[in-house]
């Protein structure tokens, strides 16, 4: 259930929100395709926003630091750039992290993308990658080959937290929004075989 109050205070203890819903009212009404997301009432347009705002700071693992002790979302941060490479000013919500809340925001109209699919679940542990070819596009991991992207995601999913922003309740949009540098982007550790070739 969304809190009481939409709250976009930078830093603040209670904050649930980075944009307000007059900047994503801004960010979509410069949007094609942008119909859905901008018939929402001003109620529905921040309870959209805090889902994405929660989402941001569930799939995301961000670098740098939390400015202060006291607040309670991942921003504002210090220790990072901006995306031409001056620092990043730790008193404020960046714009591009408020367009890739406006973002989510203005996709979770159309579905929710964080649902669980009950025909891709885990597929099971860690696996070495054995096979790989290039179109069209096919990855092979011990014993398994992925046949659509929701088995991928699957697998993606069950490597843990720390690649969901892989996931495709992550819209690539979403991702494009942010400066590249802000967030941890985890590697995935191939088993080393040894034996004779």
């Amino acid at each position: 259930m969304p809190a009481a109050t939409y709250d976009t205070t930078v830093g603040g203890a209670t904050a649930n929100g980075y944009a307000p819903a007059t900047e994503y009212k801004t960010y979509w009404g410069s949007r094609l395709f942008n119909t859905l997301p901008l018939t929402q009432t001003d109620a529905n347009i921040e309870i959209a926003l805090e889902w994405a705002c929660l989402l941001l700071s569930d799939c995301f693992r961000w670098n740098g630091t939390a400015t202060s002790d006291t607040q309670i979302l991942p921003f504002p941060r210090s220790g990072l750039l901006t995306l031409t490479g001056r620092t990043l000013d730790p008193n404020t919500n960046p714009a591009q992290l408020k367009n890739a809340q406006c973002e989510w925001a203005g996709i979770l109209f159309s579905g929710d993308r964080t649902a669980d699919d009950p025909d891709s679940k885990v597929l099971g542990g860690e696996q070495a990658l054995i096979g790989l070819t290039a179109g069209p596009v096919s990855l092979q991991f011990e014993g398994t080959r992925f046949s659509s992207m929701e088995s991928f995601d699957a697998y993606i999913r069950s490597l843990g937290q720390a690649f969901a922003y892989l996931s495709r309740a992550v819209p690539d949009s979403v991702r494009l929004c942010l400066v590249p540098g802000w967030y941890r982007e985890a590697q995935l550790k191939r088993k080393v075989l040894f034996g004779a070739f």
